[in-house]
């Protein structure tokens, strides 16, 4: 879900989810990642290929991935970790709006999309 979006500003995040430029997210709750290729790119590095939705428009973006570890966690489940991460132009998914402060530069970047993921083997 696009609610997740955590820039660790409570007041920018808000902002961030609403129809002022950015996300929409009452209209484009979701931001989706489909996977359409892994490729091993040597020891615990991995490159995932794949499309990413982000209102309403799908664009091909390939991942970052890093196996992290395998551990048995206490509660007796079998776990694994990946840190994901990529940097995306968001003029390629209609988020155009910036501002130029009097200081110089821009006050909005390009995405940055930094993931851990933590699995849980399933039984059954």
């Amino acid at each position: 879900m696009a609610t997740s979006i955590d820039t660790g500003v409570k007041d920018r995040d808000e902002h961030l989810r609403s129809n002022d430029y950015f996300f929409d997210m009452p209209t484009y709750p979701e931001i989706t990642f489909t996977s359409t290729v892994v490729e091993h790119g040597g020891g615990d590095s991995y490159r995932v290929t794949g499309d990413l939705s982000i209102k309403g428009t799908t664009k091909p973006v390939t991942l970052d991935v890093e196996f992290t570890r395998a551990a048995h966690d206490p509660m007796g489940n079998d776990r694994i970790g990946f840190e994901i991460g990529c940097t995306v132009n968001r003029k390629d998914w209609g988020i155009t709006w910036n501002a130029s402060p009097e200081a110089g530069g821009v006050l909005v970047g390009d995405i940055t999309l930094d993931v851990d993921v933590s699995a849980v083997k399933r039984s059954g």
